[in-house]
């Protein structure tokens, strides 16, 4: 799965013995937001999609989808918004090795 930087587009692959497979793209979640840190990881049991969204170069809230892993679709999109104060980052994000609970390596931006 590879996110279309800027838009809410999610392009599929499969890969098989034979090669790389284009499948097609899907539509979902927010479309023109400013999202320059677009960085999503799956789960480990490959049922959920994470990511961090932003603008100004700062990510500001975590995505959630479902991943349907049969047929590659997407779902349930959901925002989560940990904008705490002005500078809080969302810095990456890490699933448990069950997959239940996913933490988020959020920091404070100090100027130096």
């Amino acid at each position: 799965m590879v996110k279309k930087h800027y838009k809410n587009r999610f392009y599929k692959f499969l890969l098989t013995p034979a090669g790389i497979q284009p499948m097609g793209y899907q539509l979902i979640g927010l479309d023109n937001q400013a999202r320059l840190l677009d960085i999503y990881c799956f789960s480990p049991n490959g049922e959920i999609v994470a990511g961090n969204i932003g603008f100004s170069g700062y990510a500001h809230d975590i995505v959630l989808m479902n991943f349907d892993r049969c047929t590659g679709l997407l779902s349930n999109h959901q925002i989560i918004s940990i904008l705490t104060t002005p500078t809080m980052v969302v810095k990456m994000l890490i699933f448990t090795r069950f997959s239940v609970f996913i933490f988020d390596g959020a920091s404070e931006d100090f100027p130096i």
